[in-house]
């Protein structure tokens, strides 16, 4: 999903990002997988009960 993300951002870096994820996920691992990608970013987080996503569809 961050490839995706990265792709469609086409080199332009987020400030800022609403983080909406299922509450089954281990979100530690996606929150470190964000940073990672986007070390500057601030995040809104929450879970869901169902899944949000339109590059895949949802």
């Amino acid at each position: 999903m961050l490839k995706a993300c990265l792709h469609t951002l086409a080199g332009a870096r987020p400030k800022a990002s609403l983080m909406l994820a299922a509450i089954d996920l281990d979100h530690a691992l996606i929150l470190k997988h964000i940073h990672k990608a986007f070390p500057a970013i601030e995040l809104i987080c929450g879970t869901t009960n169902s899944d949000i996503l339109s590059v895949l569809g949802f």
